[in-house]
């Protein structure tokens, strides 16, 4: 669990130590991005499988590969995987690299994404870094590569939505849904955007997330299940089991609508996208799946909300004190979520 650890308690460090943000920003993705890369390739849940689909579609001539291919739900192919996700495995396959030199190049183009995200949006990097982390997103790195890939994709689009350039931002979100095709249920949040962010649409997403949690089972099976089965997703009801994550989304929600200051456009845009992690987290606690949608894409707009709402607090002893606050905190939740974790230990690939 060190590394882990470790690698949190450095980037208050690096806030003190170095003032100039795209330096940073830089020595945190590249830290990060080393421990991602250089990890075993067993050390990530699902990589035997992941490891097996490359070793697959590597084998495939293009042609097979195009006459697979598949908008809506899995590839023609074994195993289900979208479209785009084979794809690339076909792409880096081909190149004759490896399948941890295939992690490797995951690993540049995620931490790069999210690196570029906070960089553009979040007042304080460090901070944004540090939420990224604890809130489980950093960890979803290791093993859920297709909806990583896809959240780094849809994390590009961010800069159409906010500035409602609708065919860019639907293209980029397609893209990014032939890779986890869960993210075509990005481009609602187009039209959710145009609302104003205000106490009112925070009331409406928190009471109609928590008629979710009683209401699922009256309409589950009915309605959201054949959707997911023309979608090639068998997800049962099943019996209700207490999440977690909801509390922790509900009191952001509750914080954010009487403290966060809205002052550009993309803050409107990043809070309608953390209200959308609500509903879903509400459908996770009959449907644990839908906790991963939630928490690995929506909920990261948290890294631009809570650092910016203690930026933009009026003295810099109020805003030295909720820093200080924040970090211990969100450190306090990332030993909690990390015991027990399948990543602890941490193994290197060339301990293997």
């Amino acid at each position: 669990m060190a590394i882990y650890l470790l690698n949190f308690i450095s980037i208050p460090i690096y806030d003190l130590l170095i003032k100039n943000k795209k330096r940073l920003v830089f020595i945190i993705a590249l830290q990060m991005f080393l421990i991602l890369s250089l990890r075993a390739d067993t050390l990530g849940v699902d990589l035997d499988n992941y490891k097996q689909f490359y070793e697959f579609y590597r084998t495939l001539s293009f042609g097979e590969i195009m006459r697979g291919f598949r908008l809506i739900g899995g590839s023609a192919h074994d195993f289900g995987v979208e479209s785009g996700y084979v794809l690339f495995n076909w792409v880096i396959g081909k190149m004759g690299f490896s399948f941890h030199s295939f992690l490797v190049i995951y690993a540049a183009i995620v931490v790069t994404s999210v690196s570029v995200f906070i960089y553009r949006y979040c007042d304080n990097a460090a901070l944004g870094f540090a939420t990224f982390i604890s809130l489980g997103a950093f960890v979803s790195f290791f093993g859920i590569l297709r909806q990583s890939l896809a959240l780094a994709i849809f994390l590009l689009a961010i800069p159409a939505l906010e500035k409602r350039k609708f065919w860019k931002y639907l293209a980029l979100v397609v893209v990014a849904g032939l890779f986890h095709q869960s993210l075509f249920l990005a481009i609602a949040l187009y039209f959710i955007a145009k609302f104003k962010a205000n106490k009112t649409l925070y009331s409406i997403f928190i009471g109609a997330s928590l008629l979710l949690v009683v209401a699922t089972p009256l309409f589950y099976n009915k309605l959201i299940f054949p959707i997911l089965v023309k979608l090639g997703r068998y997800y049962y009801l099943n019996d209700f089991e207490w999440n977690n994550m909801f509390a922790v989304m509900l009191v952001m929600a509750v914080f954010f609508m009487f403290f966060f200051k809205n002052r550009e456009r993309e803050d409107n845009s990043m809070q309608c996208g953390f209200l959308m992690a609500l509903p879903l987290q509400a459908l996770a606690f009959y449907i644990p799946v839908f906790s991963r949608l939630a928490s690995a894409v929506f909920f990261n707009f948290i890294c631009v909300l809570l650092p910016n709402t203690i930026f933009r607090l009026e003295t810099r002893s109020q805003r030295l004190q909720a820093n200080t606050v924040a970090y211990i905190g969100l450190f306090a939740f990332y030993l909690y979520t990390m015991i027990g974790s399948v990543l602890v230990p941490y193994v290197p690939f060339w301990a293997v």
